[in-house]
């Protein structure tokens, strides 16, 4: 009996390991149909290269929606590794592609848009045969743009919602009654019975505080490049402002209320990175917004106190003009005090 155990025990590992967990995925690119000198990319060529980008696209797609051990194991041992990042991207089966050229636009573009499916089990036990990269990246040589965004709350607004019931409830009402025999006749006392129905109204309410965003166009000009110093204590040592870019007007009205910028804002700044500050492959461009709060004043010690976080995506500049997301900024909470509310933003650091 113990040996039968043992092999069904056996089976069903072998089988466990042998399921596949198909996750369907999606990526979208976009390449020229002219290279850098202005000769034409023929349409068979820039829908292999847009096919590519769009297919690692739909790994990077699918990793990203899984659980912090994949991801992370996903950037420890395929990094920045070519020859791994194709063999990743040869994982996605099923797939459709769906060509679009735009040649109506003043720089002719082939869109490709890939849809498939890839097996997480096999990525993982994929992943898990690999080594570790060792990655000594040199940041020196890094280009970056760094675009940020200051903003302040514009308006707080109290919200409430609420559900309505009611309950009901039956009240008897009784009259006694009696009968008894007089000279006259039989005389008669009615016994009546009535079901009065009470109703009250129950009410639940819920309250909530939205902070509306705006852009503190003041406070921005005050940090100037500030921010910068950050990122220059990390090795970065070419970096360039978004405040040299027109886009980042766009950037300021999209993320200075929503906290984030459109997609069609997004591949203008890639676009803009790319033409006017001529970046190569493999440049960051960073998206942040530095949120400062009201300030506060402490009952006991009579100072001011602030709230500001810094947070935002960075993107690689890659061959096509769609942005792909390689990171995240760690979000970063920090407090100022001062004995006046004015001071405060100036004695901040992020």
């Amino acid at each position: 009996m113990k040996n039968i155990i043992n092999i069904v025990c056996v089976n069903f590992i072998i089988l466990a390991s042998g399921l596949s967990e198909l996750v369907s995925t999606q990526g979208m690119a976009e390449v020229d149909l002219k290279d850098a000198s202005g000769k034409a990319i023929p349409e068979k060529e820039a829908v292999r290269l847009a096919t590519e980008i769009a297919q690692s696209q739909a790994v990077e797609n699918a990793i990203s929606k899984t659980s912090d051990a994949i991801r992370q194991q996903y950037a420890e041992r395929v990094g920045d590794s070519e020859e791994r990042k194709k063999t990743v991207m040869n994982m996605v089966v099923d797939k459709t592609i769906q060509t679009e050229p735009r040649t109506n636009l003043s720089t002719p573009r082939m869109r490709v848009y890939l849809r498939g499916k890839i097996d997480m089990t096999a990525l993982s036990d994929q992943l898990n045969s690999w080594t570790k990269m060792v990655q000594q990246v040199d940041y020196s040589k890094v280009q970056m743009a760094l675009f940020y965004t200051v903003r302040r709350i514009a308006e707080t607004r109290r919200l409430a919602s609420g559900e309505e019931s009611l309950d009901s409830s039956a009240v008897s009402a009784k009259e006694s009654g009696s009968e008894s025999i007089t000279e006259n006749g039989v005389e008669v006392s009615e016994s009546v019975a009535e079901n009065a129905t009470k109703t009250r109204l129950k009410t639940s309410i819920n309250r909530a505080d939205e902070n509306i965003w705006e852009q503190d166009a003041d406070q921005q000009e005050n940090w100037g490049v500030g921010l910068q110093e950050q990122f220059i204590e990390k090795g970065f040592e070419s970096i360039i402002g978004g405040e040299f870019f027109d886009v980042q007007e766009v950037l300021n009205k999209e993320v200075g209320s929503k906290g984030r910028a459109t997609a069609t804002t997004l591949k203008k700044v890639i676009q803009d990175v790319k033409d006017e500050a001529d970046f190569t492959d493999g440049g960051l461009v960073i998206i942040g917004n530095l949120d400062f709060k009201e300030p506060v004043k402490d009952s006991l010690s009579g100072l001011w106190s602030v709230e500001a976080t810094m947070k935002g995506k960075i993107y690689k500049v890659g061959k096509g003009i769609i942005p792909r997301t390689v990171g995240a900024l760690e979000v970063i909470t920090k407090k100022s005090v001062s004995y006046t509310h004015l001071t405060l933003p100036t004695i901040y650091s992020v």
